[in-house]
């Protein structure tokens, strides 16, 4: 008698479900030994908020860099104090010359130390910040750049080239980590891009590596970079995330120790674990109902006094130290909803790359918008009427 040998047609075959979860897995471990952070290009910070407030919290960044911001040298300052959520601050760089548009600014949790350095250099075809964080005992230098399109303004791609090499003399000699981040329109992407060679180049002479690899912009370039020194090896993981406006947010993990979350200690009660029989029949069988005081005043402490014993006979005071979080109120099930839609738009579009497609995130992007400025008016109106 032979031997058959059985096949189970059935036997289901490793997906790419198991790899997602574990890249996601790995991912969050990571965040939580190093700095997340994250750029991304707002054309008009006040205009989108809300949105970028959420995105921060909801991704439990520490250290946000934004392009575009569109604020002005006069209100600037004012503007970010009021943007900033609860335990964050900001820095910022103006367009010069109070023209609209352009602007550079950096969201940190107040956590990091922070100064921001006059580094002397003018450039004429690009825009940015320096900004010196101090990540326990790890110095970062960041520098956040915003070049506009080379049809926007006078200065063509070789002055862009020429102005960008002269700061990099200067930069690449410079203390600290060297992290590089912002929009510099160029269309990196394209192999036969002059212009993108001689950049990719310039940056590959001084020891330079550009880290982003995918699409960063509706119109189907990489336009936000992700820039860093090759010896430094500060740049852990680089995911392009969701969309902002017409640019997808950049999101990275910074080698550096992330500071510990500001804590502090709370007083409680467990009142829901209270029996309530117990606490009826104890109740009834204080001094306060069995032998009232007929004086106002020893009543007063009576009840006081009694009803104290009670609660901490019933539901103790207990003290914990907690880590102080900022606060969410743009979460919601509606939010949600939208938000995993336009993921899966967003999805969509980088598999087929079609107009209409992407004129469908664009819908998508305003149903969250206006959502999440729905939910944060309520959240404002319901503050005000507690105020009250």
């Amino acid at each position: 008698m032979g031997l058959g040998v059985v096949y189970n047609s059935r036997v289901k075959r490793p997906g790419k479900r198991g790899v997602r979860a574990g890249k996601a897995a790995k991912r969050a471990r990571a965040a939580k030994n190093f700095v997340p952070f994250a750029l991304v290009n707002a054309r008009s910070l006040l205009k989108r908020v809300d949105v970028i407030t959420h995105h921060l919290i909801t991704y439990d960044l520490d250290l946000l860099a934004v392009t575009e911001t569109w604020l002005n040298e006069r209100h600037g300052d004012d503007d970010l104090l009021n943007i900033c959520p609860t335990g964050f601050s900001a820095v910022h760089s103006a367009r010069l010359g109070g023209r609209r548009g352009g602007g550079v600014a950096l969201i940190y949790r107040e956590s990091y130390r922070t100064h921001v350095v006059s580094f002397g250099y003018t450039a004429t075809s690009f825009e940015y910040l320096m900004v010196l964080l101090q990540c326990n005992s790890t110095c970062i230098r960041l520098v956040i750049v915003y070049r506009p399109p080379s049809q926007s303004t006078k200065c063509s791609d070789g002055q862009f080239l020429s102005d960008f090499s002269g700061f990099l003399q200067l930069l690449v000699v410079s203390s600290g980590k060297l992290l590089i981040v912002g929009d510099f329109n160029i269309h990196v992407d394209v192999v036969g891009n002059s212009t993108a060679c001689k950049f990719l180049t310039l940056l590959d002479s001084f020891g330079l590596s550009q880290h982003i690899r995918g699409i960063t912009h509706l119109d189907g370039h990489t336009l936000d970079l992700v820039i860093s020194r090759i010896s430094d090896n500060v740049v852990c993981e680089c995911m392009i995330s969701a969309l902002i406006e017409d640019h997808f947010a950049i999101h990275t993990l910074i080698r550096a120790h992330r500071p510990v979350r500001p804590q502090k200690r709370i007083t409680y009660r467990e009142l829901d674990r209270i029996d309530a029989d117990c606490f009826m029949s104890d109740l009834l069988s204080l001094s306060l109902f069995t032998d009232p005081s007929d004086d106002l005043n020893i009543l007063l402490e009576q009840y006081n006094a009694d009803l104290s014993l009670l609660l901490d006979k019933h539901a103790p005071e207990r003290s914990k130290v907690i880590t102080v979080r900022p606060a969410n109120p743009w979460v919601s099930t509606d939010v949600l909803a939208i938000r995993r839609r336009c993921r899966a738009s967003e999805r969509r579009w980088r598999n087929r790359k079609k107009k209409g497609l992407a004129l469908g995130i664009d819908r998508e992007i305003v149903q969250l918008n206006f959502c999440v400025w729905r939910v944060d008016a309520h959240h404002v109106r319901r503050c005000l009427g507690c105020a009250r």
